[in-house]
């Protein structure tokens, strides 16, 4: 379930994504603000040395365009990997082995089916989902009414 696939996918491309992502819209923002009216100030002024400057600028940008494309969308394969992960919704659970796995944030409904041992532990550690009718998640802290979930 989440901590090794989620754990694993967050750890390698997750905060990396998100830096990178960062970092080039960074770029990006430069090349746009400072760069770009310095070279066509210099062009208006005919400075022959700048031949070819406003071809490489926009090569660079086309290069960060493209860069921060492949972030996003890295960035959304890590966020459906997430959801995807904890997306128990309809499961046939009755044969899985949960002992010793964090069940926080998983969803669940009615269709779920859980292995006999757990049901009722499931679902006194549940609260009903804000999003979606229908939908539970297993709390992450116990309090008088939920009793957490981690075996």
């Amino acid at each position: 379930m989440e901590p090794v696939i989620v754990g694993a996918v967050e750890e390698t491309l997750a905060n990396p994504a998100e830096r990178l992502v960062g970092e080039l819209h960074n770029i990006r923002e430069l090349l746009d603000e400072e760069h770009a009216p310095t070279v066509e100030a210099l062009e208006t002024a005919g400075r022959s040395y700048l031949f070819g400057v406003n071809a490489i600028a926009q090569a660079l940008i086309d290069d960060l365009a493209r860069g921060c494309e492949a972030a996003i969308a890295l960035s959304k394969a890590v966020a459906e990997v997430e959801r995807a992960s904890n997306d128990f919704v309809g499961a046939d659970l009755t044969n899985a082995h949960l002992d010793g796995l964090l069940l926080d944030g998983i969803l669940w409904d009615d269709t779920t089916r859980w292995p006999p041992q757990w049901e009722m532990r499931v679902r006194r550690a549940s609260l009903l989902c804000d999003e979606e009718e229908g939908i539970r998640v297993v709390a992450a802290e116990g309090s008088d009414t939920i009793v957490h979930a981690e075996a």
